[in-house]
């Protein structure tokens, strides 16, 4: 994941894509777990698959941010534990309805456009 770019670069370059073109789904770790986050364009906000991917193509591509939360307890391997390990039993049980909201929204944004698509899912209910 941290050197994403160099998967993305060869693709763009194969099948003409522009940054334009893409949508990055990732976890994040600053939003709460079970909400999302929709934009284009933008920094890495710390993440370094993201930042591997604007070093290679640029930052102005479409990005669904699917919040993980923060670590409840602090580890001497800090985020990573978190990052790469198992949802806790909670989280496990709403799962599949923040994937279904995912794929709902990356339809939205093909059928409907980014900025609709923000005005629905970035709100506090994107009911």
């Amino acid at each position: 994941m941290n050197l994403s770019g160099s998967a993305v670069l060869p693709l763009f370059s194969y099948y003409g894509f522009t940054p334009e073109n893409m949508i990055v789904v990732f976890d994040d770790v600053d939003l709460p777990f079970g909400s999302l986050r929709i934009r284009k364009g933008g920094g890495s906000g710390g993440h370094n698959g993201i930042k591997s991917i604007i070093g290679s193509v640029g930052a102005d591509f479409v990005r669904l941010r699917l919040g993980i939360g923060k670590p409840q307890v602090q580890r001497e391997d800090g985020v990573v534990s978190h990052v790469l390990g198992r949802f806790a039993k909670e989280e496990e049980e709403t799962l599949n309805g923040v994937l279904e909201k995912s794929a709902d929204a990356l339809v939205s944004i093909i059928e409907n456009g980014i900025d609709k698509t923000m005005e629905k899912y970035n709100r506090k209910d994107p009911n």
